[in-house]
């Protein structure tokens, strides 16, 4: 029978856990290592996030349903939408930044128009997978005064 004190003992159960950090430590960076190399560039998902990203507002998707129409200027969404023309003027420029749309200057009004269709098949597809109409958006509000709204003869 060994005999070994309590001193020694620990010695040996540190020299141990040592041992085994020291090893776990090493597999560890190896995956690591592993998994960098491994790590796919995602720079069309990225994309795809952002887009994602700009229709996460509910104001903002229906500027962009209400610009698939026909393009609109700030006073025409702030009639159809019942908001103020400043918070309007943020949601457009966050999709105007995100290259959702763009505007064109005609006298004092701007007005805006979307860059791509074909956001309008992911807010379609959206619609469809959440059973809900977008009956409830004024096409040519009655309170806009803009000239394309209410034309001067």
């Amino acid at each position: 029978m060994i005999f070994i004190t309590i001193k020694d003992f620990h010695a040996a159960y540190n020299h141990i856990q040592t041992i085994a950090y020291i090893q776990i430590k090493l597999t560890y960076n190896k995956s690591d290592q592993e998994m960098k190399t491994k790590k796919q560039e995602l720079t069309g998902e990225s994309k795809q996030a952002q887009i994602f990203k700009l229709l996460t507002h509910p104001v903002r998707i229906a500027i962009l349903q209400i610009l698939g129409k026909e393009e609109a200027c700030v006073c025409h969404l702030e009639a159809a939408l019942g908001f103020k023309q400043a918070y309007l003027s943020q949601q457009l420029a966050v999709l105007r930044e995100g290259g959702l749309i763009s505007d064109r200057k005609d006298g004092w009004n701007v007005y805006y128009r979307l860059e791509d269709r074909q956001i309008l098949l992911i807010i379609d597809s959206m619609r469809l997978m959440t059973n809900e109409s977008t009956d409830n958006l004024q096409e040519s509000p009655e309170a806009c005064p803009c000239p394309k709204c209410n034309p001067v003869n």
